[in-house]
Formats: structure tokens, sequence, C-alpha cells
């Protein structure tokens, strides 16, 4: 590569920096969906290299951050569950969190008549469920966290319609559950869930302006560098 097609580079990279950067000026830095929940559900695990499961935890309303369409106001979701089902069990952290490799998957189904979506429906689904567990964590109770590390999930395309969203694969996913403190140990325990709280972080033309920036500086090292071969 010559000293022109290197100052070419160097050029497109920052055109590109300042077109997202336009884009991503009137977007919040953090667009989300969240879907919450409080009454019944258990969270349980059977002991040795079993994965963590979650059943009939109930999601009752979903709110977009102020940024969306039809946004921030929660919205109800009527019969709506969450389950899920984490990778294998790796062991007990020093801090007392029991560990859950990314495996399994997870879903959230319901309906939300604001949005013209019927009971039962699917709301999200994911893969790659990984998950810290300690049944006697805060002063609450249990507490655990669940992420997906990597993968895709998918939401339900009239949910993100109504929020003015298009479907996207990237994201970052993360939830805490609470409830009373159960007996835990290496046999396996069950605990009862008393809230939800699932948040989906999903793609604004902020994270696209890093890949901008990130272009422009590999087209400016590649033309000093050139420009140092020349001289």
């Amino acid at each position: 590569m010559g000293i022109r097609q290197a100052g070419k580079l160097f050029k497109l990279s920052a055109v590109i920096v300042i077109l997202l950067g336009l884009s991503a000026g009137s977007a919040e830095a953090v667009t989300t969906i969240d879907f919450s929940g409080s009454g019944s559900g258990t969270v349980s695990w059977a002991g040795g290299s079993s994965p963590l499961v979650g059943s009939g935890i109930v999601i009752t309303s979903v709110s977009g951050s102020a940024d969306l369409a039809n946004s921030p106001a929660p919205h109800n979701v009527t019969s709506g569950v969450l389950s899920f089902t984490t990778g294998a069990y790796t062991g007990v952290g020093s801090d007392g969190f029991y560990n859950f490799a990314a495996g399994g998957s997870l879903t959230i189904t319901g309906g939300v008549p604001d949005a013209g979506i019927a009971a039962g429906s699917f709301l999200l689904t994911a893969v790659n469920v990984a998950a810290q567990f300690n049944p006697s964590y805060g002063p609450s109770g249990f507490q655990f966290n669940m992420t997906i590390p990597f993968g895709s999930d998918t939401k339900n395309p009239d949910l993100l319609s109504y929020f003015g969203l298009a479907p996207s694969p990237s994201f970052t996913f993360s939830g805490t559950l609470m409830g009373p403190a159960a007996s835990g140990g290496l046999g396996g325990f069950t605990a009862s869930v008393r809230s939800a709280d699932v948040l989906n972080t999903v793609p604004t033309p902020s994270s696209l302006l890093l890949l901008g920036s990130a272009l422009l500086g590999v087209g400016l090292i590649v033309s000093r560098k050139l420009i140092g071969q020349r001289t």
C-alpha cells in the first residue's frame, strides 16, 4: 500500500467517524428494554455438575429507556413467565457464589396488550446463559446475576417495532432475581423467587462510533508508517 492509498484510507475512516458521530448525536448512550416481575417461581440446582434452572418466574411489565418510542412508562405483561437453564456448575467462589458456565437457554413468554402481542407469545429467547448464585446473599435473601457473554438473542419483532427498534443480533444481557434465603449446599437447593428484573441492552449508533474511531486509528498508524518509510 502506497502513501496515496494510505491517505485515502485515513480520509475514509475520518468520514465514517463524522457520519457515525452525527447519527449518534441524537441517541442515548444506552438503550434498554427492561422486563420486571414479582410473585412466584423457583430457582433450583440438583447438585453435582447440573445446571441452574429457573421455572415459572412471573414477569408483569416491560419498559424501554427514555430514548425509545412508547417509553419510559412500563407496559403490562399478561401471563408473563421467565424460564432458563444455564450451563454446568463449575464451583463455589471465595465470595460464596455458586458459578454456572454459559450454556442452556432463556425464554420470556407473555402478552403485551399495548403492543398488540397476545398472551402466550414469545417476548425474548436467548442462548448461552451463565449465572452466579448465592442462596443467602444480601439483606433481602438470595440474589444472583445472569449474563449471556456471547451469542445472540431474539426479541419479539412486534415488541421491537412498538419501541421503534429494528431486529439486531447484538446485545448485552443481565438479570437479578431475589427472594427469601434458601438452604444451600453442594447437594443442591431450591429457592423461591419474589422479584425479577431482566435487562436487555440493545445496540445504538454510539457503539458504531467506536468502530469508526478504530478505523480512524488504523488509517493514521498506516499513514505515518508509510510516510516514515519514504523519508
